[in-house]
């Protein structure tokens, strides 16, 4: 895979890929919501084409909250940068989409959803702990992002993930279920022997 800044690696694995990205910030103005929207469009599409061929492990830094479970302060999160809170930046005002502190805006979490959608993918966290990490402070493990300075202190974010494709979820499942008739040194097997996809080649 090909990136000009650098934020793309692709492992290939017999019976899978695994994609590490470190995402584009959102930032706070209309030319930075514009390029986080440039690099969401051909993700989803490599994604979509990908899944075809070989399930998909897709970790990193995704700079997104998907909700308001992934979030210490939610309320305070989303004053961040609005036009009824504290805005970052001066300039007109913001679409309600783009409201809110970087990695929790509603444009940000439909991208979250869709990539989800077009790349078969299941964000591992949440299919564990589906009402949430069961955090108590900033310190849990469940904020992968702790601000550390200023008005950031002691306010945490979940914005690194672990996804995987349904098809290796679905065999673990199954794998998981027949331990006590499978040996535990057979190995599982998924995969495909079809033609891969063209590279992603991000904008």
């Amino acid at each position: 895979a090909h990136e000009p800044d650098g934020r793309v690696m692709l492992l290939e694995f017999e019976t899978f890929r695994l994609l590490h990205t470190d995402a584009a910030n959102n930032g706070s103005d209309a030319p930075a919501f514009a390029k986080r929207a440039a690099w969401e469009a051909p993700l989803r599409a490599w994604a979509a084409a990908a899944r075809r061929y070989k399930p998909l492990v897709y970790v990193g830094d995704l700079n997104v909250a998907p909700d308001d479970r992934d979030l210490t302060h939610p309320a305070w999160f989303r004053r961040m940068n609005s036009n009824e809170g504290m805005r970052f930046k001066d300039g007109p005002p913001l679409a309600a989409a783009d409201e809110g502190q970087p990695g929790c805006t509603d444009a940000e979490r439909r991208y979250f959803r869709e990539l989800l959608a077009a790349g078969g993918l299941k964000d591992a966290f949440r299919e564990r702990h589906p009402r949430g990490g069961d955090a108590v402070d900033v310190g849990a493990p469940l904020f992968s992002w702790r601000g550390s300075q200023g008005r950031y202190v002691a306010k945490g974010m979940r914005i690194d993930h672990a996804l995987v494709g349904v098809e290796i979820k679905a065999s673990m499942r199954l794998r998981r279920a027949s331990t006590t008739a499978v040996p535990r040194s057979r190995p599982a097997a998924i995969g495909s022997s079809k033609k891969e996809p063209s590279r992603w080649r991000a904008t």
